[in-house]
């Protein structure tokens, strides 16, 4: 079994929802975010990485695999 790397489980608070930004950063190791607009993001990336600096901020996207009928 491999070994742990850390003392603990990191915390990605998920989202953006009644809490501040200046909360997300002290309470969590990184931020997780759903899709949003690109220029909304943006925003949110650069007030992250100015109160931050290189902690993680994650983008979840939803895929959906191609028919492989439709490649024909």
């Amino acid at each position: 079994m491999p070994k742990p790397t850390t003392d603990s489980l990191p915390v990605l608070p998920t989202g953006y929802v009644r809490q501040s930004i200046e909360s997300i950063a002290d309470c969590g190791d990184g931020w997780l975010l759903y899709h949003l607009p690109d220029d909304t993001l943006q925003t949110y990336l650069d007030d992250w990485r100015a109160l931050t600096g290189d902690k993680p901020f994650v983008i979840a996207v939803q895929v959906e695999p191609a028919d492989p009928a439709m490649s024909d």
